[in-house]
């Protein structure tokens, strides 16, 4: 059992899906006890349910918002891009990186061509762009698998396209992605592809003209906000494209250092970026896969750090994000409370940033192993036992949250007493948490 501390702030960091280590596993269980082998880039749907391309496992797998169970919803494990026509399960898909969503329940997701994958001496190649009906059938929606540039102009499914990394929808359903080959393309609604950004040299120059002119690094993720702008990582920096076309840099000095947090973002520096993500107040998001925090930039164009501590490693959960450890997110996700998910290619996990979860001051952290917190379930639906043997100290309060961090229950409790809980509340993971004194016991429930 983890004692942690009382949540500093408004917001508190847990372990939304992945198990320890790397590996496939899980499926129509819990997300929390699911394996996953480098999950790059999320996305979370209209519905709220997470979508995560999990590379190496060569799937698409679901994690339901109201239940908390996981499943595979494109993949069948092999390392091939097949299947067209089919329904999404029964297709191989290799190694996914990007993956986005439209209104209508459409799942877009950017593949490698990678040859022997599972072998060190692996190769990557050309990369398709593939699209999975609201009824799961896999259709390819760009790419021809040859990673030589080329195509604009014409249908997308004969286009060369370079490594992919992010992919995402404008409000008309127009589809970009972005090619580590230093450009963002464009697949329109007539499936007509087009360079919009980077003229193929990788660079860093053109800032205030037309992003067809400029050098691109690297293109990263990509998203984009209603009015038009396209946002973009390039390695040390962060580059938007307004709706007329012109690049500008609105973070980063190019010197691959962690500094700045406080003043301008364009006089910060960026070690990588990597994810991207907007939230519904203009705030930019994205992970540095150089160093283990996660920045934001406000729409004043002030940087500063929302999670991690610096330290590469896996702790905090229950806490204050701004004191966790983590390891390299890859990619970064926001749904419409404003959570943030993150996918820890390195930590095999997803964790999430609760944006509406609140508490006392916080004194220190305690780590025992100590089984004072015992939940059983009864036949009932959502009935448990809530047993806090003799060993708890100071307990006077049980609550439980949701996944979203909203407060579901909040009752009395006494140290060495059983007590009886029902939840009336929809299937899905909750969250129980025992004030005693000034640490908290932690367990999670799931209500099938």
């Amino acid at each position: 059992m983890i004692l942690l501390p009382l949540c500093a702030r408004s917001q508190i960091i847990t372990t939304y899906a992945g198990a320890i280590g790397h590996c496939f596993g899980g499926d129509n269980g819990p997300a929390t006890d699911a394996s996953f082998d480098f999950p790059c880039n999320v996305a979370v749907d209209n519905l709220g349910n997470m979508l995560v391309a999990d590379f190496w496992n060569a799937r698409i797998r679901k994690i339901d918002k109201a239940t908390g169970i996981i499943t595979t919803i494109a993949g069948n494990g092999h390392f091939t891009n097949s299947g067209d026509g089919g329904m999404a399960t029964d297709a191989g898909i290799n190694s996914p990186t990007g993956v986005a969503t439209d209104r209508l329940g459409n799942i877009y997701i950017t593949c490698d061509s990678i040859t022997g994958a599972g072998t060190i001496y692996y190769v990557m190649q050309g990369s398709y762009v593939r699209k999975i009906s609201a009824s799961g059938i896999i259709t390819t929606l760009a790419g021809t698998g040859s990673a030589v540039y080329g195509g604009d102009g014409g249908p997308a499914t004969d286009a060369g396209i370079g490594q992919t990394n992010g992919i995402c929808l404008d409000s008309s359903g127009n589809v970009f992605i972005a090619e580590w080959s230093s450009r963002i393309r464009k697949i329109d609604l007539a499936g007509i592809i087009t360079t919009i950004a980077g003229n193929g040299i990788p660079g860093y120059s053109g800032n205030n003209g037309p992003a067809t002119d400029a050098q691109i690094w690297k293109a990263g993720d990509v998203v984009t906000d209603n009015c038009g702008n396209l946002y973009f990582t390039d390695a040390s920096y962060i580059r938007k494209i307004d709706a007329a076309g012109i690049i500008h840099t609105i973070a980063g000095t190019g010197g691959s250092v962690y500094s700045g947090d406080g003043g301008p973002a364009t006089s910060a520096g960026i070690g990588n970026a990597c994810g991207l993500a907007l939230d519904d107040s203009g705030n930019v998001l994205f992970s540095d896969i150089l160093y283990p925090v996660i920045r934001k930039i406000s729409p004043s164009g002030i940087i500063s750090k929302i999670a991690g501590n610096g330290i590469l490693g896996y702790a905090g959960d229950g806490g204050d994000p701004d004191s966790a450890e983590i390891k390299s997110v890859y990619g970064v996700a926001i749904d419409s409370l404003n959570n943030i998910y993150l996918s820890d290619v390195q930590n095999e996990n997803i964790r999430m940033i609760c944006s509406t979860c609140s508490g006392n001051s916080a004194t220190k952290m305690i780590t025992a192993d100590h089984p004072e917190l015992i939940i059983q379930s009864l036949p009932t639906y959502g009935s448990f036992n809530v047993i806090l043997t003799s060993n708890t100290q100071n307990a006077s309060r049980l609550i439980v949250t949701n996944m979203n961090g909203q407060k579901v229950k909040d009752t009395p409790c006494v140290s060495g007493k059983e007590l009886q809980m029902t939840l009336n509340e929809p299937p899905g993971v909750y969250l129980v948490t025992v004030i005693c004194g000034q640490h908290l016991l932690h367990s999670k429930i799931l209500v099938g």
